[in-house]
């Protein structure tokens, strides 16, 4: 099964594929923030305290309850104080008092705040502007306009109790005279008390300074941060729940439920359409296709099919030259094979092994214009003839009138049979399964299927119609491999080079020029300078070396039928570390 979506380690790929994404997420909207900082007006503030003070001789007198009994009582006559500090008429008497600041009431309250404190009877006061100055004028004169405020309506509220009182004084001498005493007493106290009536609120801190409110440039930046790494994390999200492509060949094996047969790295761009498995046999990216090759024996070992078509769910996926290296690999390995090109609708095998036309094909044959023999296009693979391997191409010949119809005559199947006799394996090139249906008329004459899905370009939808297609398929579907990986990831082999013979470097094939394959320097082994034996051998070839600057021994026809030879860049010569493995087992045999 392909990875779980809930491992760090699929967030670390999905990051590592949105990279773009993620990167422009997070610079934008920081870009965004450093521009509107820097653009941004510069504003400042002032802050100023007012203390409110709990005994009142005023409340004593017109009888109200000590504040100083409920601490809680107090806290909201703070905030009914702070909420009268918003008043309309306090604001004109602010902006009255600084006339320069040239501004409205309503201009004021809104670059204003006065804010009660949650642990104390203070309130304090801020006050914005462009003007630094101005913005520390404009705060002292709110908290002193406050005070004066207060003042004001505590005196007024005495005056209010007197009236009150008078007002009664007036209607006891006519209705009750019993409550005059009473009365006459409480209008002597707020007579007595009117004068002496100090503040309920005092200016404790007045603004000495104006501070910069507006922009603070590490908080929007933070912001900017914070803004950019949810907005990466968002789009990545939305890029990758959006993107239907598959994205490993584990999740592909899920999908179609079929084993994997092998992966192909993306070819070097010098072998996108060249067949690699010929021109350089020994290379890295051919051994991918020798172990498909091996992979698909296995799967094929009980049924000793002879006849493998390969198909994909859309163009582009790379089958057409899959098969193509792995009919030449199979004819390195030993094995007679035919190569049919039954892609009507746009054939290339042609064009890979570089052949003059595409006729005569198979639809020659079917018609009866050519005989097998005569369409069948042998491929020089020198190197090999000796193993009794062979490569034959059938082409797909003159462009066919209807390809549907002419896939599913009793022709084709008659000449599968054909092919069946004169070849150990044929393979079938076919068009995309979700593009024609001559796939699927095909797959009756063969002997089993396997399918080929580009890793990083397929579609699920596309796997999952696929999938339904080879479900219908009258022969054994025997796995898929997948290509189009990361160069690398997962081409493991050997370097060949480590395992030079007598012969030399493979040689190449179809025109292409041979590859100069130098073994690495063997150590030499740490026992030489103790053992005689291998010391003489480590001076004879150091000699040798001297004393010809083609690197050829001077003596080597007294053992050049007992010993290999490697073959360095054109020197026939034997190197230092042949003639210390050969003196070697000579003293090996003295030993036993």
């Amino acid at each position: 099964m392909y990875e779980p979506k809930s491992t760090l380690r699929f967030y670390g790929t999905v990051a590592r594929r949105r990279w773009l994404v993620i990167i422009v997420g997070l610079i934008v909207p920081i870009a965004a923030a450093v521009v509107l900082t820097v653009r941004a007006t510069k504003t400042y503030s002032g802050a100023a305290s007012v203390v409110i003070n709990r005994g009142l001789l005023a409340d004593e007198v017109t009888g109200a309850p000590d504040p100083s009994a409920s601490a809680s009582d107090f806290l909201t006559i703070v905030q009914t104080d702070a909420d009268a500090a918003r008043s309309r008429q306090l604001a004109e008497n602010v902006v009255r008092a600084v006339p320069a600041a040239h501004l409205s009431a309503a201009g004021f309250l809104s670059q204003s705040s006065a804010t009660p404190s949650e642990n104390a009877d203070v309130i304090r006061f801020a006050v914005e502007n462009r003007d630094a100055s101005l913005a520390q004028q404009l705060t002292t004169a709110y908290a002193s306009e406050f005070v004066s405020f207060q003042a004001q309506q505590d005196v007024a509220s005495i005056k209010t109790a007197l009236a009150q009182v008078d007002a009664q004084l007036s209607q006891a001498r006519r209705h009750d005279r019993s409550l005059i005493p009473s009365l006459t007493t409480r209008q002597q106290q707020l007579q007595t008390l009117e004068p002496l009536q100090t503040a309920s609120s005092s200016l404790v801190s007045p603004a000495s300074s104006a501070s910069l409110s507006s922009p603070k440039t590490a908080t929007d930046i933070g912001l900017g941060v914070i803004a950019g790494l949810l907005l990466a994390g968002l789009l990545a999200a939305l890029f990758e729940t959006l993107d239907t492509r598959i994205r490993s060949s584990s999740e592909c094996e899920a999908l179609l439920g079929l084993p994997l047969l092998g992966r192909i790295a993306r070819p070097p761009k010098r072998f996108r359409r060249r067949v690699v498995s010929l021109l350089e046999p020994s290379s890295v990216q051919a051994e991918g296709f020798r172990i498909v090759r091996t992979n698909l024996e296995l799967q094929t070992e009980r049924t000793h099919s002879g006849v493998a078509m390969v198909s994909s769910a859309v163009e582009f996926e790379g089958k057409s030259l899959t098969i193509a290296n792995l009919a030449v690999s199979a004819a390195r390995a030993g094995r007679t094979t035919i190569l049919v090109d039954l892609d009507l609708r746009i054939p290339s095998q042609h064009d890979l092994f570089n052949l003059a036309s595409r006729a005569p094909g198979v639809t020659d044959v079917l018609a009866g214009r050519a005989s097998l023999e005569d369409a069948l296009v042998g491929v020089n693979l020198s190197a090999d003839i000796e193993r009794g391997g062979s490569l034959r191409i059938l082409r797909a010949g003159t462009v066919a009138r209807d390809p549907g119809e002419l896939v599913a005559s009793e022709q084709l199947r008659s000449l599968f049979d054909q092919l069946r006799s004169l070849a150990d394996v044929v393979y079938v090139d076919t068009p995309p399964m979700l593009r024609a249906g001559d796939a699927l008329e095909i797959s009756g004459a063969c002997d089993f299927v396997f399918l080929v899905a580009k890793i990083s370009s397929t579609r699920r939808p596309a796997v999952v119609e696929l999938t339904r297609l080879i479900s219908r398929c009258p022969v054994p579907v025997v796995g898929f491999v997948a290509t189009g990986s990361e160069p690398g990831k997962w081409a493991y082999s050997y370097r060949t080079d480590r395992y030079a013979t007598a012969q030399g470097p493979a040689s190449s094939s179809a025109g292409a020029e041979p590859v100069s394959v130098e073994p690495d320097p063997v150590p030499e082994p740490a026992s030489v300078e103790h053992d005689p034996v291998l010391a003489a051998a480590a001076t004879v070839a150091a000699a040798q070396s001297e004393s010809h600057g083609d690197g050829t021994p001077a003596h080597a026809e007294d053992h050049s039928a007992a010993r290999p030879v490697a073959t360095s860049g054109g020197s026939s010569g034997p190197n230092r570390a042949v003639l210390v493995e050969f003196f070697r087992s000579r003293r090996a045999k003295r030993q036993g």
